[in-house]
């Protein structure tokens, strides 16, 4: 906008303009020129006003605005070109400009009501000025946040909203108030609650004339106060200080009991408050303070108590003037310690605990004594402690208290229970009451090597490889090794620090544990190899080397014999003679010795450690003429397990030279195997049909079932002359396999991957139904465990965790007949884990002979969890070793 100069040409020369009357277009105006010069003289105007090129001037005000203040700001207006606006007499719709102000609700949760607001917008005036400017005017009563927006032609200008905040005005004694420090109890009540010779404070909070908190302080000089006890007219002076905040806080310390009067004002007004008081506050103090130094503790458990049990204690109150207080609302601390050491004799760390003892003035209804206050506390481990007892940051009479907390009883075992199978031993351990005792397991997780438990002496008694294991807190099983010589009324002595409760805050068990004969002694299972027909010329032998049933250990002999036979007495003197070494377990009788045709009946006592007995008859009878003699090859007792296919053979010899008459003539032979089932629980299985018509009989894999004993007979007889034939008995034992765990689990991971270890996979080939086991088979059942070997890859780390990772969720603990272990990403950090998973499935002894079985396996496995910027090969290892291998 402005004037600007214009020349019309025509041909080369210029022409004038004439006047004219015809409306002026908008925006521009041409004034008449008759001036015969060449040059013409043209004013341009600026345009409407630009919400984009328009703004204000002024806000936000350099200086916060005061509540119940007028403020100006101005709003310049331009075109879209930047030109300022100018009067202009032509314009025939003027631009308009409209102010709004209210609260910033996106700042706190300040809001004016409708009645408020109301006010506010009618204080808003818009003033406009021929230059091309408008001031605006305005006066806020509240304090607090507000956005100013400036609309030009019903939109926005540029940078609005703008934020401004008002602050409230000067402090006002009508309405400003004074409440009590403590809870802010109301003037009244703040003065009754006082104490004597205590500090007494209140607040003064400053507010203006609008009811505006104010925020900030200055006015310490105008506020003054006196309070008066009525009874002597003894005036106490407050000491004040400015909190900066629009707060002032007002300290007194009344020196007796009595009816007190307070005032205050603010340049000289009163702070009243209800309009017809006649004093700020007025109330009546009953109490003197409380003095540390006069207080005391009641009750012993403040200086001895146990770990783990309630301890209870009461502080009594006493005033300055050494009387005991009959009220309450004293605050008294109360720390328990651990002095001089951190640690108790175990290692274990004390903690330090702070209680807030309970006011008994609140507990009327149950026996409680104003004055007094009751501490409870329960510390669950030994140690040394002190109790700081502080009132107003003094210790009262006798603190620090030195607080001992002594050791729970120690476990007792009770005696050591063989098992029904001699090989193992059950230990219980009970409190004081007889109940169980949770105890901490001897610090182990897995089966373990009973040294743990007990010393050298006793470890040798159990047996080479003997281990020992807590299947629950309160029950210890040793399994005996090879070779143990324990025995009934033996002792086990107990290692020190050991065994302890389950928290570690008891003593440790000690001294000795006598071993027990087992309620049902086992019997041991006599297994006889011999001929049950002599040959003419065959000598007689019988083998009782396959007996069982002893738990691994020496088994003893005994021979003997029916009488009325020939040669009775000799032969009598000669099973003496076998049976005087006791551990015979082979006897050799000549066969002349037995009369043709008469049959003899033979005695083989068998007696365990235990003195168990068990007698087995054998009949022999010597033929007159010569037969096939007839043996089953190998041990007196097979074993083999369910997956595996085994040969039983028969031994065959057909007397062919030598003296005449005791040759057979015909030494083809047929044969034929049955079940013994004269034998006492026998059981039978399917026969081989290729083999059982022949010397050696076949038995399948997966024919027999495991933890069984089966009783074979195999009859041989010369071809065409069937009275020539003989019998001969076999033992097959069907053992049990070991399980064996198959576990899936990555060697190394990064942190944001999940963990699943999945062992769901383990494989038990003796059970012929493992979804659906029955007895003696169970579920399998899983267990996992976890350390933190970050250092060297082997020894587990003590801080900050034992374990992997703080569990309060049991993620390590899955469902038992899960067999799959699963960790959400990011559980393990950066480092090396050691995870044992063990695999259980019952039956745990073998049914036949007692022997602990390996059907407990353990694996160990250490993975690496590396950081995502890691650059490693991921390996999946799907192999599985036994725990021996695996560390060599």
């Amino acid at each position: 906008a402005g004037f600007y100069q214009m020349r019309v040409m025509f041909q080369g020369e210029s022409l004038a303009l004439s006047p004219t009357s015809s409306p002026i277009p908008p925006f521009h105006h041409l004034m008449p020129l008759n001036s015969p010069g060449r040059r013409h003289l043209i004013e341009v105007y600026p345009g409407r006003a630009s919400p984009l090129k328009s703004y204000a001037k002024g806000i936000p005000f350099l200086v916060t605005p005061t509540a119940g203040q007028s403020q100006q700001f101005q709003v310049v207006l331009r075109d879209q070109f930047g030109n300022q606006l100018r009067y202009k007499n032509f314009q025939v719709v003027p631009d308009t400009v409209e102010v709004y102000i209210h609260p910033a609700t996106n700042q706190t949760a300040f809001t004016l009501s409708p009645f408020k607001q109301n006010n506010l917008d009618k204080t808003i005036f818009v003033t406009r000025l021929g230059d091309g400017t408008a001031t605006v005017d305005f006066t806020p009563f509240k304090s607090g946040p507000y956005h100013i927006s400036i609309h030009v032609s019903k939109t926005n200008i540029v940078a609005m909203p703008v934020f401004q905040r008002v602050i409230a005005g000067d402090i006002n004694a009508e309405w400003s108030y004074v409440v009590g420090v403590y809870k802010k109890l109301p003037i009244n009540e703040a003065i009754v609650a006082t104490k004597a010779q205590a500090p007494f404070l209140f607040h003064l909070q400053a507010v203006d004339r609008y009811e505006n908190l104010l925020t900030f302080g200055g006015d310490l000089l105008l506020l003054t106060s006196d309070m008066v006890r009525t009874s002597t007219g003894e005036q106490v002076r407050p000491v004040i200080s400015d909190n900066l905040n629009g707060t002032y806080t007002y300290t007194y310390v009344p020196p007796k009991s009595g009816y007190y009067k307070l005032m205050v004002r603010i340049n000289s007004l009163p702070v009243l408050t209800r309009a017809t008081d006649e004093f700020t506050g007025e109330g009546t103090i009953t109490q003197v303070v409380t003095y540390a130094p006069f207080c005391t503790v009641i009750g012993s458990a403040v200086t001895a108590n146990n770990a783990g049990n309630d301890g209870e204690f009461l502080i009594q109150a006493v005033d300055a003037n050494n009387l005991v207080k009959r009220a309450g609302d004293d605050v008294f601390k109360v720390t328990m310690y651990p002095w001089p050491d951190t640690h108790n004799v175990y290692g274990v760390e004390l903690p330090t605990l702070r209680i807030r003892p309970v006011d008994m003035s609140k507990r009327l209804a149950i026996g409680g004594q104003p004055g007094q206050y009751y501490v409870a506390y329960n510390i669950l481990q030994f140690g040394l402690f002190n109790v700081s007892v502080t009132y107003a940051n003094q210790h009262i009479q006798g603190s620090p208290f030195s607080l001992n907390i002594a050791m729970l009883p120690p476990p007792i075992p009770t005696q050591g229970m063989m098992s029904n199978t001699a090989t193992k031993i059950t230990v219980y351990w009970n409190d004081v009451y007889g109940s169980s005792y949770e105890t901490n397991r001897a610090d182990q997780t897995l089966t373990h090597p009973c040294s743990v438990e007990f010393d050298p002496a006793s470890v040798a008694l159990l047996g080479e490889g003997a281990e020992c294991n807590f299947p629950v807190d309160s029950m210890l099983e040793i399994y005996l090794g090879y070779a143990a010589t324990v025995s009934p009324n033996d002792v086990l002595t107990l290692n020190m620090n050991v065994v302890m409760s389950y928290l570690k805050n008891s003593a440790s068990a000690s001294g000795s544990i006598v071993v027990q004969k087992p309620f049902n002694s086992p019997k041991p299972n006599v297994v006889i190899r011999a001929q049950r027909y002599l040959s003419k010329c065959e000598d007689f032998s019988l083998d009782a080397s396959g007996s069982y049933g002893a738990g691994g250990r020496q088994l003893y002999f005994a021979y003997g014999m029916f009488p009325n036979v020939p040669n009775e007495q000799e032969m009598s003197r000669m099973l003496d003679d076998f049976s005087r070494l006791r551990t015979n377990t082979l006897i050799m009788i000549p066969g002349e010795m037995f009369a043709v045709d008469v049959e003899y009946k033979l005695a083989v006592r068998v007696t365990n450690f235990l003195g168990v007995q068990v007698v087995k008859y054998h009949t022999v009878l010597r033929r007159s003429y010569p037969i096939p003699s007839l043996l089953v090859q190998g041990d007196p007792v097979l074993r083999t397990t369910r997956d595996v296919g085994i040969y039983v053979k028969a031994l065959i010899k057909v007397p062919e030279s030598g003296n005449s008459s005791c040759i057979v003539d015909a030494p083809e032979l047929t044969y034929r195997w049955l079940f013994n089932l004269e034998e006492k629980g026998a059981t039978i299985f399917r026969l081989n049909a290729k083999t059982k018509n022949s010397k050696n009989l076949y038995i399948e894999p997966f024919t027999m079932n495991a933890g069984q004993v089966y009783f074979l007979k195999v009859e041989g007889t010369v071809d065409g002359q069937p009275e020539l034939f003989n019998v001969a008995t076999a033992t097959v034992i069907c053992v049990f396999s070991d399980l064996d765990p198959v576990i899936l689990m990555p060697m190394q991971m990064l942190r944001t991957d999940g963990l699943t270890i999945d062992a769901s996979g383990s494989v038990d080939v003796d059970d012929p139904n493992p979804a659906r086991p029955e007895y003696p088979f169970g579920l399998f059942q899983f267990f996992f465990a976890c350390y933190n070997v970050t250092g060297d890859g082997v020894t587990i780390n003590q801080y900050p965790y034992q374990d992997c990772f703080d569990d309060p969720e049991g993620l390590m603990y899955p469902p038992p007949a899960n067999g799959v272990l699963a960790l959400p990403n990011g559980t393990l950090a950066p480092g090396k884990y050691r995870f044992e998973i063990g695999t259980f499935k019952e039956p745990f002894f073998s049914p036949v002979d007692g022997s602990r079985l390996n059907r407990q396996p353990e694996r160990v496995r250490i993975i690496e969890v590396l950081n995502p910027t890691t650059s490693s090969l991921m390996t999946v290892v799907t192999l599985d070793l036994p725990f021996e291998m695996y560390n060599k």
